[in-house]
């Protein structure tokens, strides 16, 4: 490009039309920005608290286990007990 091109390109992007579109789209790019912003703040807490439930959905499943394994080693206590007592 020409210097006089380059003068004229440079002119025709300092036109008020061009400015205001400029700034529109700074506008709705800012506007977008907080929007997304929001959404992943909202996705972060969404995945926090299904982290939280899913750790205590675990404990829950640990502990119904456990008292499962208790009535298995009383069951097999009885078992025996009454083996023995029928001898």
């Amino acid at each position: 490009m020409s210097t006089l091109e380059k003068n004229v390109h440079e002119e025709r992007l300092q036109t008020p039309e061009v400015l205001y579109i400029l700034q529109r789209i700074d506008a709705i790019d800012e506007k977008y920005d907080k929007k997304i912003e929001g959404l992943r703040s909202e996705i972060k807490n969404v995945r926090d608290e299904l982290k939280n439930e899913i750790k205590e959905t675990k404990k829950e499943i640990t502990s119904v286990l456990w008292r499962i394994l208790g009535i298995i080693v009383a069951v097999q206590g009885a078992t025996i007990a009454i083996l023995q007592f029928l001898k």
